[in-house]
Parts: C-alpha cells; sequence; structure tokens
C-alpha cells in the first residue's frame, strides 16, 4: 500500500489458499462425496462471495466446477477511506453443491476495520554529502516495539552540524482484523518530526497528531 486511500481489498473461496477459513470449504467437498456415487450424476461446486466494505460491494458467483476439480474464486471492492475513521467489514463464502438432496454452507466473518499510527523514533547516526547539502541518516531507536518501522529514515539538510538529533515519526495503519497480524502498515512518512529528545515508541488508534509537511 503507497496511500493513505487504501486499495483494493480482497477475500478468496479458494479451499487450499486465501484468508478465508479453508476448512470448513473442504467439508463441502467432503459431504458432496459422501452424497454422490459413480451411478450417481456427479455433483457442482459453485462458489458465492459477498465482500462488502465500508457500505460498498455484495455479492458475485464464479463458474461451477465438479466435484474433483480443484476450485478458485475471488472477488474486488473497493471504496476511499478516511485517515481516522473506522469501517465495518463483512464477507460471506458460500458454496452450493448441487449433489442429490443440494445444499449450501456459508462462512460468515464480521470485523471492523481501524485507523491508526505508529509513534516511532530514530536517533541521528551519520550524514552523506550530496550537491548542494547533505543527507542526514536517523536509525531506529533502540527496543522500539512498535508496528510499523524503518531501518531508517533520511532528512535533507544544508548543515550537516546544526540538526536536532532525533526524528519522531508517525506512521498510518489499517487494523482489519482481531490477529495481531492483521493490520496494514502505509509507508508514507508526511508526519515527521525533527526533536530534540527521544521518546517510547507506541501504537494509537486514531490519526497522527503531527501536522503534514
Amino acid at each position: 500500500v503507497r496511500s493513505l486511500s487504501p486499495g483494493p481489498y480482497r477475500q478468496s473461496a479458494d479451499p487450499h489458499q486465501g484468508s478465508m477459513p479453508s476448512t470448513a470449504l473442504r467439508s463441502v467437498r467432503e459431504m458432496c462425496l459422501l452424497l454422490t456415487s459413480p451411478f450417481i450424476e456427479p455433483a457442482v461446486h459453485t462458489p458465492s462471495i459477498s465482500n462488502v466494505v465500508g457500505g460498498v460491494g455484495g455479492w458475485s458467483t464464479g463458474s461451477g466446477s465438479t466435484m474433483f476439480s480443484y476450485m478458485s474464486y475471488q472477488t474486488t471492492t473497493s471504496f476511499v477511506a478516511t485517515l481516522g475513521q473506522d469501517f465495518s467489514s463483512d464477507t460471506r463464502a458460500r458454496i452450493l453443491c448441487s449433489a442429490v438432496g443440494a445444499f449450501m454452507i456459508d462462512i460468515l466473518k464480521h470485523f471492523d476495520w481501524h485507523w491508526g499510527y505508529s509513534n516511532t523514533y530514530y536517533a541521528y547516526q551519520s550524514y552523506e554529502t550530496l550537491p548542494g547539502g547533505y543527507s542526514l541518516r536517523f536509525g531506529l531507536a533502540t527496543n522500539c516495539a512498535a508496528r510499523c518501522t524503518e531501518p531508517a529514515l533520511y532528512s535533507l539538510s544544508d548543515d550537516y552540524l546544526n540538526h536536532k538529533q532525533y526524528i519522531h515519526d508517525q506512521t498510518p495503519w489499517l487494523e482489519y482484523g482481531s490477529g495481531t497480524s492483521d493490520y496494514l502498515c502505509l509507508k508514507v512518512h508526511p508526519y515527521v518530526e525533527e526533536v530534540d529528545t527521544g521518546g517510547t515508541c507506541s501504537d494509537q488508534r486514531g490519526s497522527p497528531t503531527i501536522i503534514p509537511h
């Protein structure tokens, strides 16, 4: 993700890949196998996905395939997000098994999207001479445990002697689930300021407080 408006959000109904639970999808195939035999017309699996993010999206249906075929179906929903505003998401994966006594199984997942940011600090380390100025290197502070960090940040200056000793950065992130890794770091750095003293790295929900340059 390279901008403050996140790109397309994707859910997958692939029984072997993707972010939807695979166990339930495989159980559909197993149940279809139990309901069919060489003397009965083979079952057909037809996938559908309802993908709604921030009130945008809906149902779509893929092509049917035989129960012995590998099946993959996915949809993409795009929406415009506002930094600092939370959004709701609902995703439902459905597979129709058209065997004798046809049935379908639903998998419903609901979660809220939360904006937040990582407070990080970088200490001055060195400089490099450039045509017309200097590039100052600031390395990530020791024991910084925030979600979104970089090994180093750089600042352009025309005076490598008179500068502040730390950079305070606030990198936005988007949390989309309840897992410890269910978030995206937005690798942009408009919320940066040079400061005289370092601080403690942390994560907070809401909008960054530094005024963007």
